[in-house]
């Protein structure tokens, strides 16, 4: 192994301190992204940064701690075993804080005590902000290349940590960072094979246990599932499980960098599942037959209470001709426009879980995804793949695209949604056919008068009045309880003609 002398102490030392740095900043930075991703699940978003952020206090509260504590380490103090032994404790308090939070979350009585996740999760990263700060204390000739070795291992857990989760899952992925971390412990140890077996010993222990938790879980002996903390009442699965009149019950659960995708079965309505992304932004998958003349009782009422199916009855066949669906979830909006009469869909989700369980639920839904020629389904973000076409089409479709995110009513200013800003409605236009709609369902009247406010902006931009823009929109459903309102913005004008048979004249079915 190549050695350095380090000038400052007259002791060698080897890249094995530097690899061992770079493995536990590799396991903490991805660490915390894991624990966004499990939280996201347990709690409500705004409950999530509380307890990162406390979390994270655990850093610099561990760098005081030596700073006020351990005044009289210096570099000529048995370096290796003080490191190896706090990489052990980060390696064990790694793995435990998850199984205990996880646990207390189905506590009655202390689920909903979000300090107390907090309080947990700190101890890990007080024994990081420790070990780095005795680390930089005892080794300072090498401060440069610990703290490159530091940025280094951040870097890799960012990009490394998306890989974990959609192989391993939140929890499975916080037990192979405490293995991570265990591996850097005995490396540090290893420094001290022929002066102290005993640490050496302890740190192997560390390891070996923290192995022992991710095999134990991975073969399921464990943790089944990850609870669903009653802290708010917006919980979209959570009331969808609880409520009598549902009776829902998770019948498959996926997890992957982009959250943790769950089908849910109602035993009260055999006819509709739903799929719920960390418990919230609910997608209905509805039973189908697969033969459009007859596609069941579910789909059929689709006509009638879905709005989302209003502009389709007065689309002459010229423009029907093609549809981008951004964000089609379940498959409502793809089950929608194949009774509508669009001859070309193209389904664009940013979540590929949900594609894979539509995919694997083909019987119950009538294969949307594989059964229909015209029907591509691409996994991709819809504005980033709208932008990179060239096509046009004749309907471009959202459907309750917000959910229970950082963007809220709370911060508005703060948190803009990017498939409804001017540049997304201009975006919008422009793939749109001369005689082209876009059509979005949107959650509640707020968000209605939001992108109608935004689109009259963006139609003003291209040099349109506010009466020649108007012309071109019409809403549905606005202030109807139990309805979600209608936004539709046509690329041209609405004909007089045009407006009254759509709002005077009851659909021919």
């Amino acid at each position: 192994m190549r050695v350095r002398e380090d000038s400052q102490t007259g002791k060698k030392t080897s890249w094995g301190l530097l690899v061992g740095v770079g493995l536990i900043s590799f396991s903490l930075l991805a660490l915390e992204i894991t624990l966004t991703r499990l939280l996201s699940v347990m709690l409500l978003y705004h409950y999530v940064f509380i307890v990162v952020s406390l979390a994270l206090l655990g850093l610099g509260a561990g760098g005081i701690f030596v700073y006020l504590f351990r005044r009289n380490l210096t570099a000529e103090a048995p370096r290796y075993d003080v490191l190896a032994k706090s990489a052990s404790l980060i390696a064990l308090s790694i793995p435990l804080a998850v199984l205990i939070m996880v646990l207390v979350g189905y506590v009655e009585f202390l689920g909903n005590a979000i300090l107390v996740y907090g309080v947990l999760l700190f101890v890990p990263f007080f024994f990081a902000g420790k070990l780095f700060a005795e680390v930089f204390r005892m080794f300072p000739a090498m401060s440069a290349r610990i703290y490159g070795a530091d940025l280094t291992g951040a870097a890799l857990g960012s990009l490394g940590v998306i890989f974990l989760l959609d192989a391993l899952g939140a929890i499975n992925t916080s037990f192979l960072l405490g293995m991570f971390v265990g591996a850097a412990a005995l490396l540090f140890a290893s420094k001290l094979l022929g002066r102290s077996t005993r640490q050496v010993i302890a740190s192997a222990g560390s390891l070996l246990l923290t192995v022992a938790i991710l095999g134990a879980n991975m073969l399921g002996a464990y943790l089944p599932d990850v609870p669903i903390v009653d802290v708010s009442p917006g919980k979209e699965m959570s009331l969808a499980i609880s409520e009598p009149s549902s009776q829902g019950e998770i019948i498959e659960s996926r997890w992957s960098a982009f959250g943790r995708t769950d089908l849910v079965k109602f035993n009260q309505r055999p006819g509709q599942m739903k799929l719920y992304v960390d418990g919230t932004a609910g997608s209905p998958m509805y039973r189908f037959t697969g033969n459009l003349g007859d596609p069941g009782e579910e789909v059929s009422r689709l006509k009638d209470t879905f709005p989302g199916y209003f502009p389709f009855f007065f689309l002459s066949p010229a423009e029907k001709q093609n549809a981008l669906l951004i964000g089609p979830g379940g498959g409502r909006d793809i089950v929608m426009a194949l009774m509508g009469g669009i001859e070309e869909i193209t389904a664009v989700e940013v979540n590929a879980d949900q594609i894979d369980i539509v995919r694997a639920y083909s019987e119950y839904n009538g294969g949307i995804l594989t059964e229909f020629s015209n029907v591509r389904v691409v996994v991709d973000e819809g504005r980033n793949f709208l932008k990179r076409q060239q096509e046009q089409y004749d309907l471009i479709f959202l459907s309750l695209p917000v959910t229970q995110t950082s963007r809220s009513l709370e911060g508005y200013a703060l948190t803009e949604n990017f498939l409804f800003t001017t540049e997304s409605i201009s975006d919008y236009l422009e793939h749109l056919t001369d005689e082209g709609q876009l059509i979005v369902v949107s959650h509640d009247d707020f968000t209605t008068w939001k992108l109608l406010a935004v689109s009259l902006a963006a139609l003003q931009e291209k040099g349109f009045s506010s009466q020649a823009a108007m012309e071109r929109i019409y809403l549905l459903g606005l202030s109807t309880p139990g309805t979600n309102p209608l936004f539709v913005l046509k690329k041209t004008s609405l004909a007089p003609a045009e407006s009254l048979k759509s709002f005077t004249c009851k659909p021919e079915r």
